[in-house]
C-alpha cells in the first residue's frame, strides 16, 4: 500500500483545489455565456412581439372644459403693470368667478373692479358675460402698483370641481373650469 507523507498529501489537496477552481471557473462561464445567450434571445423576441402590436389610434377629439392664464404668464417689471386674463373654453359660458393670491409685501393691487383683502394679498373679481361667449378671449385685467423687489408669483385660487374658488360657469350653469396657469414675475427697480 502506498503511504503518503504529509506534504505530498498537502501537494495532492491542493492540486484537487485547483483543479476544482478551474472546473467551477469553467461552468461558470458556460453559464454566463448561456445566460446572456438567453437574454439576447429574450430581447429579440420582445422586438418582435412589439412590431407586431398595433398602434393606437389617436383620437383629436378636443378637451371639454375651460381654462385660465395670465398673460404674460411670465416677466420682469421695473414699473407699475397690468396682466391680461384669458379664458380658453370650447362651450359657451355666461359668468366667470376669479379669486387670486399675491404677494402684497411686493404688489399692490390698483383697481376698483377688483375686491381685495390688502392685508393677506386676495383678490376677487366677477361678472356675467352677455351675451355668453366661447373660444380664447380677454376676461379682464388687474393692474398692480410696485411696492419691493423681488419674486413676485400670482395664482388663481383652483381646485377642480370646488366653488369657492375660480369658477367658470356655462349656460347650463356648470362650473367648466378645468385647468389654469399661474403667473411668475420678477419685480426691480432701476
Amino acid at each position: 500500500m502506498l503511504k503518503f507523507k504529509p506534504i505530498q498529501a498537502i501537494w495532492f489537496l491542493c492540486l484537487l483545489i485547483i483543479l476544482q477552481v478551474i472546473w467551477i471557473d469553467f461552468r461558470l462561464n458556460k453559464l454566463i455565456n448561456l445566460s446572456s445567450d438567453l437574454l439576447s434571445q429574450q430581447e429579440k423576441q420582445i422586438e418582435a412581439n412589439l412590431r407586431q402590436v398595433a398602434e393606437p389610434e389617436i383620437n383629436q377629439e378636443v378637451a371639454k372644459g375651460a381654462s385660465l392664464s395670465f398673460r404674460p404668464d411670465k416677466a420682469e417689471f421695473s414699473q407699475d403693470f397690468s396682466l391680461d386674463i384669458w379664458v380658453k373654453t370650447t362651450e359657451p359660458i355666461k359668468q366667470a368667478d376669479l379669486k387670486i393670491f399675491y404677494p402684497n409685501k411686493i404688489l399692490k393691487l390698483t383697481s376698483d373692479n377688483w375686491q381685495t383683502d390688502e392685508s393677506v394679498g386676495i383678490a376677487s373679481w366677477s361678472a356675467k358675460l352677455t351675451p355668453a361667449k366661447q373660444g380664447e378671449f380677454l376676461l379682464t385685467q388687474i393692474p398692480f402698483q410696485l411696492l419691493s423687489p423681488g419674486e413676485a408669483k400670482i395664482d388663481f385660487d383652483f381646485i377642480k370641481e370646488s366653488k369657492l374658488d375660480c369658477n367658470v360657469i356655462n349656460i347650463e350653469n356648470k362650473d367648466v373650469l378645468e385647468a389654469v396657469n399661474n403667473g411668475e414675475y420678477k419685480i426691480s427697480f432701476k
